[in-house]
């Protein structure tokens, strides 16, 4: 009996000492949660409190959501090409008109805050940054292009151009305003028509245009319409091309475009205007070296088979085709034709007997009239009202009594005016072959 209660006892024993062994296992292991045991101050006594959290507020770890680091606010829009520099805009100057404010930063730490404003951050108005030697000092400077779109939503850009050591602005000299100053322009309404004229250092561009095809005009070309920047490598050129326009609003022509340099010099960012660039045809245009023919104009430099000439002046007179031979020099082997009708003879070239173009007509009838209508008879004053910027020819004859007008005194093609007795005898149009 006795050995029997020993067996149970030491059973008994053993089963305490192995859940006692499980029970410290598990704990270690994170399986058991035992309840936590905190103490609770009372009015009365102090009194254990099993499984209630405490009401004392605990410190943690957790990050505040609204913080983010100052990199991550940052919105890179361009870098240049070495990544040496780099341009970004914060979302705080985001308003309802795009950025008011840009920054750019060097690989060195430097930074710099512009109140550039910038409408739109989308690909197509995308800022460029670019590294250019505007003065050949073999060092950089650091050039910005911001794209922004103008009230008409017409593509237009703004120069900025920093020194690459410090960040410091130099200051830009407006493209548009100094074309405005800088260049003469006249638009100028006549009777059914409108006359634009530019003037670049002596070359004279000019065109007629209907004046239906809008209602304001205004009096002088609009060079601030739309200004795109370029910068060239590896030549360090940067230059603006700035169009040309004419009217207002919606209905704006676009006449040309001008191309000018930046170049920076002891007197800092200068401008340089290079060349200009005529629209081969305007909308509305009336060709200023054509006759008219019913409802269309016949005009030097047209090729014979783009004018219908049977259908606008009917069967010539006479016509005759030849082949130039060693005589004519670089001309030899080319072909001209010749039309006649009555009071109007045509001249035809062509390289290879093909495909013939006008270069030479003579009008001595007064059923032909120029595209803006002065025909043989006119008076001289009447001449002078149609083309207000005829000169006089430069074929030694003078006024008043017998001499000839010239519409541009242009070496390759003109429009001459022979006046006798102040009436107009013959017009003669004349396109040479260069």
């Amino acid at each position: 009996m006795i050995k029997s209660q020993s067996k149970r006892k030491a059973f008994r024993l053993g089963r305490f000492i192995s859940m006692v062994t499980v029970i410290v296992i598990l704990i270690g292991a994170g399986v058991l949660l035992l309840p936590r045991i905190e103490w609770s101050p009372s009015s009365e006594q102090d009194t254990a409190v099993i499984g209630v959290p405490s009401a004392v507020p605990q410190e943690t770890d957790t990050p505040d959501p609204t913080e983010t680091s100052e990199e991550n606010r940052q919105r890179t829009l361009a870098t240049t090409e070495d990544e040496q520099f780099r341009l970004y805009v914060m979302p705080e100057s985001e308003g309802t008109g795009g950025y008011s404010q840009v920054v750019i930063e060097s690989d060195t730490g430097e930074v710099r805050h512009f109140d550039w404003r910038l409408t739109d951050d989308t690909p197509a108005f995308a800022p460029t940054l670019q590294l250019s030697d505007l003065n050949n000092d073999d060092v950089n400077e650091l050039i910005v292009i911001l794209s922004n779109s103008n009230p008409s939503g017409v593509l237009t850009q703004e120069l900025h151009v920093l020194k690459a050591s410090d960040l410091t602005e130099m200051p830009v000299p407006s493209a548009g305003k100094y074309l405005e100053q800088n260049v003469d322009s006249q638009v100028i309404q006549l009777n059914g028509y409108v006359w634009i004229r530019l003037n670049v250092n002596g070359q004279i561009y000019e065109k007629a245009v209907d004046s239906k095809m809008m209602e304001a005009w205004g009096d002088k070309i609009d060079f601030n319409y739309s200004i795109k920047y370029t910068v060239q490598t590896p030549r360090d050129r940067t230059y603006a091309t700035v169009d040309a326009v004419i009217g207002a609003g919606a209905e704006k022509i676009k006449f040309g475009s001008m191309d000018v340099n930046y170049t920076l010099t002891e007197q800092g960012i200068v401008i340089d205007p290079t060349s200009f660039h005529i629209e081969d045809e305007l909308a509305g245009e009336i060709p200023l070296h054509a006759i008219q023919a019913g409802e269309e104009y016949i005009a030097l430099r047209d090729k014979e088979n783009e004018v219908d000439l049977l259908a606008s002046l009917g069967k010539p007179i006479k016509q005759s085709i030849k082949q130039l031979g060693p005589d004519a020099g670089t001309f030899n082997g080319m072909y001209t034709k010749s039309l006649t009708y009555e009071g109007l003879e045509l001249m035809l070239y062509s390289a290879k007997g093909d495909i013939y173009y006008l270069v030479n007509m003579r009008v001595t009838d007064k059923r032909y009239a120029t595209s803006l209508g002065i025909q043989v008879g006119d008076s001289a004053q009447r001449v002078n009202e149609v083309y207000p910027f005829i000169e006089i020819a430069k074929d030694g004859r003078t006024p008043p009594r017998n001499f000839a007008y010239a519409l541009s005194n242009d070496f390759y093609i003109n429009l001459y005016i022979d006046i006798k007795n102040d009436m107009v005898k013959e017009l003669y149009f004349e396109y040479l072959i260069d």
